[in-house]
């Protein structure tokens, strides 16, 4: 362990690769729920479209989501048939990617820009972003993904749109994305914390086991080695229930 003297922050090397491979390990079991998330909600939420949308389009978004719960169910079958690496993270995108990108067809089908259903995708910022104990880095770089999606996809779709009514929508998209962000770095910071504090409780707990282990050589030490005596038979044995037991015994002629 080092100690950054300008700082007054403690900068520990030798534990930065098991940290990684902590996170990731987290990352990856949670992406289990954010990929459930998918495959049941998208489904449900097309009942809403029932209610609210055009006749004529639910054909088109039942399709969409159709095909967006599918990819959520094989990106789920993956997840818990494999184990944890150094690109598990990537599972955060995906879903933001399927989910964001329906979102961003139906908003397309819809008008473009003016179409209301936008604000779906600060559920999608918000949900994964806020799941996944990922970076900052990583928080930040997603967010900017679906927001990328929603104008490319209805730039080249060419519909007419009103500026204030997508000013308004851009504003709300980077405001949810901000907050995201930084309430993803003060939970990554919390993970970090959580791992070194679990690293120092283990240290501590073989500590007290070595030496528990010691007491209990020093006990079997004192124990009497002989156990014949001319004219008589003598067995003794014993077991504490622990470690280091409170009993003790003698053998005397």
């Amino acid at each position: 362990m080092q100690r950054n003297t300008d700082t007054g922050k403690e900068i520990i090397n030798s534990d930065a690769t098991d940290f990684d491979t902590y996170l990731c390990g987290i990352i990856h079991e949670w992406s289990k729920t954010v990929a459930c998330l998918v495959f049941i909600l998208v489904p449900l939420f097309f009942i809403l479209d029932y209610f609210t949308m055009p006749k004529e389009l639910l054909p088109r978004f039942g399709i969409y989501r159709l095909a967006c719960t599918i990819i959520a169910i094989i990106q789920y079958t993956i997840i818990c048939r494999t184990n944890p690496n150094k690109f598990s993270y990537l599972h955060g995108y995906l879903v933001s990617v399927i989910a964001g990108g329906m979102i961003v067809l139906m908003t397309v089908d819809l008008g473009g820009f003016d179409s209301s259903y936008y604000a779906g995708l600060n559920l999608v910022i918000i949900g994964v972003n806020l799941l996944l104990p990922w970076m900052m880095l990583h928080s930040a770089l997603n967010s900017l993904i679906v927001i990328g999606m929603y104008l490319l996809l209805n730039f080249i779709a060419g519909q007419d749109y009103n500026a204030n009514i997508l000013t308004n929508n851009l504003f709300f998209l980077f405001s949810t994305a901000v907050m995201a962000v930084i309430i993803t770095h003060v939970r990554h910071k919390l993970v970090k914390q959580e791992f070194h504090l679990l690293i120092e409780l283990k240290k501590a707990r073989d500590a007290l086991w070595s030496e528990m282990e010691l007491a209990k050589r020093i006990q079997t030490a004192l124990l009497p080695n002989k156990e014949k005596i001319k004219g008589f038979e003598i067995s003794a044995k014993m077991l504490p229930a622990k470690e280091v037991g409170g009993d003790y015994y003698d053998i005397m002629e």
